[in-house]
């Protein structure tokens, strides 16, 4: 939802999504006489065509393709400026030695909390 495609009226009701992104989803606007359906000025837009993501870009997150890593020797083979995401399975140890050769390697890391 990067465009801010949201039902109508959600700015009037809480239930809707006025002040929860979570609850403000795209509802298709049905009405006969509903002003969105009809593309009126000053009212939210309707998805069309013309907004969808490039196909280059689809996959990607900040501008990078994230690649999923299981082990050291995987890290070997990626390019510097990779995103990587550690996979779930890895225990603590090999996690911290992995996110300390990733660093070293000059490699973006994903899925590690803190600034986004």
């Amino acid at each position: 939802m990067s465009q801010g495609f949201v039902q109508v009226d959600t700015f009037k009701f809480k239930r809707l999504g006025s002040h929860q992104k979570k609850k403000a989803r795209w509802h298709r606007p049905r009405g006969k006489q509903n002003k969105t359906r009809r593309h009126r000025n000053n009212y939210p837009c309707c998805p069309e065509v013309g907004h969808r993501t490039p196909r280059a870009h689809i996959h990607e997150i900040r501008g990078l393709v994230p690649v999923r890593v299981t082990s050291i020797n995987e890290l070997a083979k990626l390019a510097p400026k990779t995103g990587i995401v550690i996979a779930k399975q890895l225990g603590a140890k090999s996690r911290i030695e992995l996110i300390k050769q990733a660093e070293a390697k000059g490699l973006v890391l994903m899925n590690i909390g803190g600034k986004k």
